[in-house]
This record gives C-alpha cells, sequence and structure tokens, in this order.
C-alpha cells in the first residue's frame, strides 16, 4: 500500500492542491476525507463552537487520543490497492498537537514534544509509511498576492479578540513545529508556494509522479491566455470579446454558462467552484490557448481566478465613461438620450449592488474605452493585452 502526505500550515493551500489533484479523476488514487469524518468524538458544529472546544472545553491530552484515534480509523480505510492521499500526514498533526498544548497550556516546547511523543507512541496503531510533501510559505509571493488574498479569504465568520489572539500564537508555534518534524526532508519533497495555483499544482504532480514511477499529467500545459472583462453597462465587454475572438483566434467564454454548471454539482457553489469549474472546462479542451471570460459582476472570482492562473489571466476593467455608455444604449435601441439614461442608471445600480465597480481594484489593466472609433479603440486595447 502506497501513501501520500500533503501537509503544510494552516492557509498555505494544501487543501486546494488537493482538489485539483483529485480532479483529473486518476483511478490510481484514493483521496482520503478529512480527519474529523473519522470519529465520532470529534464534534461537527460550526467554526466558533470548534474552535472553543478545541482550545478551551476539551481536555488538551483527550484532544490528542481523539486526532490519534481519527489517524487510526483513517489508516484503516486506506486502500490497499490504490495510492492513499492525506490531507496531513502524522508529523504534521503531530506538530499540530504539540502547538495545540503550547498554546493552551503555556507548555515547554521540550516538554509538550515528549508529551505529544508519548501518546503516539501509545496509542497510533500503525507504523507510518506516508511519503510526505510539505508546502511552504514564500513570503515575497504571500506579499504580492496580500489583496488578492484578502478579497479570496474574507471569512464570514467573526471571532473575539481572546479567539484571534489564541489562534495567531498557536499559528507561530505551527509553522516552528513543522520545521522540528520535517527537519530531515529531503528538499525535494518541500514545495515552495511562490507561484500560481496552477503553477504549484502542476509541481505537485511533478512530484507525484516521481513518487510513483508513472506520469501525473500537467493541468492547461497548452493554456497561454485568458482575458476577463469586467466593468458597468455598455462599456464594451461584449464587442471587445466578439473582435478578440473574430480577429485574434480567442475562444469566447461565457461566465454564466459556468455559474449554472457549478449549481448543478453543488446547492451552494463557492467562488473557487466556479473557478475550478472554468479550469476544468479548459483542462478537457486542450486546442483552447486563448481565451475571453465574460463578464465578471463581483470581485471575488476574478481575485481567485487571478491566483488560480496567475500571469496568464489578465483582468480587464473597461472603464468607458457614463456618457459614452448612454450614447451607446441610445443608438442601441433606437431611444432618445433621456431613456438610455434611466436604462443605464438602472442596470449600473444592479451591477455595483454585485461588485462589478470594485473589480477596477483588483484588475491587470483599466482600459478607457470612451468615444473614439471601435476600431482605433480595439486597436490600442489589443496592445495592452
Amino acid at each position: 500500500m502506497k501513501e501520500i502526505a500533503i501537509s503544510g500550515s494552516d492557509g498555505i493551500g494544501k487543501t486546494e492542491q488537493i482538489r485539483l489533484l483529485k480532479s483529473g479523476q486518476d483511478d490510481r488514487f484514493h483521496f482520503t476525507g478529512r480527519l474529523v469524518d473519522y470519529t465520532d468524538r470529534w464534534p461537527k458544529v460550526d467554526p466558533v463552537k470548534e474552535f472553543n472546544w478545541w482550545f478551551k472545553e476539551v481536555r488538551s491530552l483527550e484532544l490528542v487520543s481523539i486526532i490519534i484515534g481519527a489517524l487510526n480509523s483513517r489508516y484503516k480505510a486506506c486502500k490497499p490497492d490504490k495510492v492513499n492521499v492525506h490531507d496531513r500526514g502524522v508529523k504534521m498533526f503531530k506538530a499540530v498537537c504539540v502547538a495545540t498544548l503550547i498554546a493552551r497550556e503555556q507548555m515547554d516546547t521540550e516538554k509538550a514534544i515528549d508529551v505529544v511523543e508519548g501518546v503516539f507512541k501509545r496509542e497510533l496503531e500503525f507504523e507510518p509509511i506516508e511519503q510526505d510533501l510539505l508546502f511552504v510559505p514564500n513570503k515575497e509571493y504571500r506579499n504580492k498576492i496580500g489583496i488578492l488574498s484578502e478579497v479570496v479569504e474574507n471569512r464570514a465568520t467573526s471571532y473575539l479578540p481572546w479567539q484571534n489572539r489564541i489562534y495567531e500564537e498557536y499559528q507561530v508555534y505551527l509553522v516552528n513545529l513543522v520545521n522540528h518534524f520535517f527537519q530531515n526532508m529531503h528538499p525535494e519533497r518541500v514545495v515552495s508556494v511562490d507561484a500560481c495555483i496552477l503553477d504549484v499544482q502542476n509541481r505537485l504532480r511533478t512530484l507525484v509522479s516521481s513518487i510513483l514511477s508513472s506520469q501525473i499529467p500537467h493541468l492547461c500545459g497548452n493554456l497561454q491566455k485568458v482575458v476577463a472583462f469586467g466593468g458597468l453597462s455598455e462599456c464594451g465587454k461584449s464587442s471587445f470579446a466578439q473582435k478578440l475572438s473574430s480577429d485574434c483566434g480567442y475562444v469566447r467564454l461565457k461566465l454564466k454558462y459556468f455559474n449554472e454548471v457549478t449549481r448543478l454539482r453543488c446547492a451552494e457553489p463557492s467562488q473557487s467552484d466556479v473557478g475550478r469549474e472554468i479550469l476544468n472546462f479548459l483542462q478537457s479542451h486542450q486546442h483552447i490557448t486563448k481565451a475571453s471570460l465574460e463578464s465578471l459582476h463581483g470581485v471575488s472570482l476574478p481575485a481567485y481566478l487571478k491566483l488560480l492562473f496567475g500571469d496568464r489571466m489578465n483582468i480587464v476593467y473597461l472603464d468607458t465613461p457614463k456618457e459614452s455608455r448612454i450614447l451607446r444604449t441610445a443608438k442601441a435601441l433606437g431611444v432618445s438620450e433621456c431613456e438610455a439614461k434611466a436604462s443605464v442608471e438602472e442596470k449600473d445600480e444592479v451591477k455595483i449592488s454585485r461588485g462589478a465597480d470594485k473589480v477596477k481594484n483588483i484588475a491587470d489593466t483599466i482600459f478607457n474605452n470612451g468615444d473614439e472609433d471601435f476600431e482605433k479603440s480595439f486597436s490600442r486595447f489589443v496592445q495592452t493585452v
């Protein structure tokens, strides 16, 4: 039986990478579930209640035993004829347990390590044979994507100051303990998160291929560029997308289609679910090297797409003056400027309520598509993308 454990500190992106590795539907793999799903002793509650249980209510050593029991159950659920892929391995959960003891009990680090190692020695029912892969943060890249990450990670859950303080302390301890438990990791098994999600995923696939001595295909190897359009009504999104298709060979994609498909797959899809649907589509259509995507109605999806595709993704905000948009509406509908103004303002109100105007804050390209001739405007636009 083979096991691969993908580990790393909280927020590093390991769960997302496992989802993408899983998306290939390769029957050589068996992806194990969340550790919480392998025990009845770990309450299934909302994040705030889970936090209180983890850091306050359950006894510290009982928590360690619960984690070990879940690891035992996960091991028993592995499939002997498959490559079993885990979200965090035994070493990572040792680090989690020690960091929790220190944060809760203010225990000395060496003593906490000895305590946790002792409980694992007594209660772990198997000898770990996991092939460890460790994701580590890159400070320079994290700073570079800071605004995008804040948009995507905007949590609906609110924590109290004391909870935030404990969690921040826990994170510091956890980083140090990851360094301790993985200090003998071979450098080739350490993945620096210094690039977009797709690039890191393909590095992961290369590593997994080397472990299996069998090729795991990269994702979207032929993809060169995706131009995603945002902007208010009558700013020129559809016209530019059509022109990119007819003159520059871009395949025109509609966001509405991906939203509908994603809703068929899950009842309450997240923006990252929609983003992965777009990636899966592009992976399934390898002939697509350049594509346009319209229209971006909020800021969360384009932020995630930029994190996902990196420089392959160009977020474009068409910043067209309101007067120009009114004139275009009047001409297109054959109505007076007064009627066109009312129509534009009504549409703008809806789009702004969805955050369409905020796309400008994270756009790679802000293009003024004003009063000039369309052909000249498009020619100028192509030079920017």
